[in-house]
């Protein structure tokens, strides 16, 4: 195997699946700004007729209520989670910040805070070259 026609490739297929993507991440956003200007007029016309719904043979169009929280004090929600008796885990999300793993690991010789383990998993990378 001639690992330099193998990186060479690798960088090759690379660039054109990152033009291919700017190319339809662009697209993309070109047609959701149509999609979003096109909703905004659904929802006037919605507002208007003072309804929730509307059915036309193209599909129908319809309001849904989303809620997106967000927090000002995350330790004046800590204080009345446990005030109200309420576990952490209904509140947030389970996810481990990979940043602060990273950084104890940094920190203690390896080791993760208890009860987290990290799994570790070598990936190849290629830069490109001059």
């Amino acid at each position: 195997m001639d690992i330099e026609k193998v990186v060479a490739v690798y960088v090759k297929i690379r660039d054109e699946k990152s033009r291919i993507k700017k190319e339809a991440d662009a697209k993309c956003a070109e047609l959701q700004s149509k999609m979003d200007r096109l909703g905004a007029e659904i929802q006037r016309e919605l507002n208007r007729l003072n309804v929730q719904s509307v059915r036309t043979d193209a599909g129908t169009a319809f309001q849904k209520e989303e809620i997106k929280p967000s927090c000002k004090d995350w330790n004046v929600l800590d204080t009345w989670a446990i005030a109200e008796g309420i576990p952490p885990s209904e509140i947030y999300e389970k996810r481990l910040s990979r940043r602060f793993v990273t950084n104890y690991m940094a920190d203690h010789d390896g080791e993760t805070p208890p009860p987290v383990s990290a799994y570790r998993e070598f990936t190849v990378h290629v830069r490109r070259g001059d």
